[in-house]
C-alpha cells in the first residue's frame, strides 16, 4: 500500500514538513509573546485565605516558625501572633497547631470572625458558645456543660470550672487553643473584657502548676487591645509576641520560583518595590501570571494602580471600607503627604494593613497604596 511513496514523493513530503516547521518557528520568534513562566503542571492555589499545610507556596520567615514550633511545646505557653490583614497570621497559626498535634497534643482552632452576631449579645452566651465549640472539636459530649453552669457563681467562674473539670481533667495530654481573629470581639466591650480577662487568669494560674499547665494559647490578631483592661488583666502583655514581617526580596524570589516563574531580576525588584514585600499581593501577582496567558509582569506593573489592573477589586474594597469607617480623609492625608504624618487613627489604619509606622508617625504601607488612594480619594 506504500508502493506509491517513491523517493521523489518522500522528498517532496519532507520538504513540505520542513517548510511548515520553518513557518511556525518564524511566527513564534516574531509574533508570539515570550512566556514569563516555565511549563509546569499548571497547578496553583488561590492566594485567598489561609495557605494549606501541604502547600508548596508557604514561604517561611526565619526564625519565626522555628521559635513558634519550639515555644508551643512548653507547658502553659501563650503565643501572640500579630500582623495586619492578609500577612499570613492564620497560615502560621495553623502550622503551630499542626506542630502541637505532631507531638500528640490536642488542638482546637476557633475563629471569632465568623461567629454569629447573637453570640456576642452577652458574656454568658459567648462563654457557653466558647465551651460548646471546644467540646465539639474534641468530640466530647456537650450536654455536660450545663452541669458546671451555676447562676449563683457567675459565667466566668462557670467557664473556668468547665474548662478545668470538664475538659482538661478528661484528656490525658496537653491542649492548645488556637484563637484566630481575636480582635473581632473588641467592639463588644462586655464580652471582650470578661473573655480577655479569663485568658489572662488561665495563663497566670498555669504558672503555679497543676492542671492549668496543660492549657496553651495561640492568639492571632491585627490590632492591639483596645478594650479598657488593666495591665494585670490583659493577655496582650504576657507570653511570647510574634510579629510577622513582610517578605524580603529573597523570599519574594523564592515564591516566584515556587510558581515556576522566570522573572528578570530588575522586574522582580520593581514589583517588590511596588508592593513592599506584601505576602498576599505577591502571591496574587504570581498566581495571576500563571493562570492568565494575557497577564505578565509588565502588565501588572503598568496597570497596578488602575481599575484595569489585577489589584482593582482588592483596592476598591479597601476604599469602600475607609469610607464606611470614616477614615478616607485621614488616608488621603497620609498618601498626599511628602513625609510621614502623625494621626490618632494610626493603629486602625495599621490594622487594616494600609499604613506602616516610621517612628511615631505613619506612611503608606507600599507605593501601590500611595498611588491608588492618592488618585481615588
Amino acid at each position: 500500500m506504500w508502493e506509491f511513496l517513491t523517493t521523489e514523493w518522500v522528498s517532496i513530503l519532507l520538504g513540505i514538513i520542513g517548510l511548515i516547521g520553518s513557518i511556525i518557528t518564524i511566527y513564534e520568534f516574531f509574533f508570539k509573546k515570550p512566556p514569563d513562566k516555565f511549563d509546569g503542571d499548571g497547578s496553583s492555589e488561590s492566594p485567598y485565605g489561609a495557605i494549606p499545610l501541604t502547600s508548596p507556596y508557604y514561604i517561611e520567615r526565619p526564625p519565626i516558625e522555628e521559635e513558634c514550633y519550639r515555644d508551643i511545646l512548653h507547658a502553659n505557653a501563650l503565643l501572640r501572633i500579630k500582623a495586619p490583614r492578609q500577612m499570613g497570621k492564620t497560615s502560621l497559626l495553623r502550622r503551630v497547631l499542626a506542630k502541637a498535634e505532631d507531638n500528640d497534643y490536642k488542638t482546637v482552632y476557633l475563629t471569632f470572625q465568623t461567629a454569629d452576631e447573637s453570640v456576642f449579645s452577652s458574656l454568658e452566651i459567648f462563654l457557653k458558645w466558647f465551651c460548646n465549640r471546644i467540646t465539639k472539636e474534641l468530640n466530647l459530649s456537650t450536654h455536660k456543660i450545663e452541669r458546671y453552669w451555676d447562676a449563683e457563681l457567675g459565667c466566668t467562674t462557670n467557664c473556668s470550672d468547665y474548662l478545668q473539670n470538664g475538659i482538661l481533667d478528661r484528656i490525658d495530654t496537653k491542649l492548645v487553643l488556637g484563637l484566630d481573629e481575636i480582635d473581632s470581639i473588641f467592639p463588644h466591650t462586655t464580652v471582650a473584657k470578661g473573655f480577655l480577662g479569663l485568658l489572662r487568669s488561665w495563663y497566670e494560674t498555669g504558672k503555679d502548676g497543676g492542671v492549668w499547665q496543660k492549657l496553651s494559647l495561640v492568639m492571632a490578631h491585627s490590632r492591639e487591645d483596645y478594650v479598657d483592661l488593666s495591665v494585670h488583666q490583659s493577655p496582650f502583655n504576657v507570653g511570647t509576641p510574634v510579629n510577622i514581617p513582610v517578605f524580603n526580596l529573597q523570599q519574594a524570589g523564592e515564591l516566584a520560583q515556587r510558581y515556576k516563574l522566570i522573572l528578570p531580576d530588575e522586574k522582580l525588584q520593581q514589583l517588590y518595590n511596588l508592593l513592599d514585600g506584601h505576602p498576599f499581593l505577591l502571591h496574587l501577582s504570581f498566581y495571576q501570571i500563571v493562570k492568565h496567558d494575557l497577564i505578565d509582569l509588565d502588565f501588572i506593573l503598568r496597570t497596578a494602580a488602575t481599575n484595569e489592573g489585577i489589584f482593582a477589586g482588592y483596592l476598591r474594597r479597601y476604599a469602600e471600607k475607609l469610607r464606611q469607617v470614616n477614615l478616607a480623609v485621614v488616608m488621603k492625608q497620609v498618601v498626599t503627604a511628602d513625609e510621614p504624618i502623625a494621626s490618632k487613627d494610626n493603629f486602625e489604619l495599621e490594622a487594616m494593613g494600609l499604613v506602616k509606622h516610621v517612628g511615631n508617625k505613619i506612611t503608606p504601607f507600599c507605593e501601590l497604596y500611595r498611588s491608588y488612594f492618592r488618585e481615588i480619594l
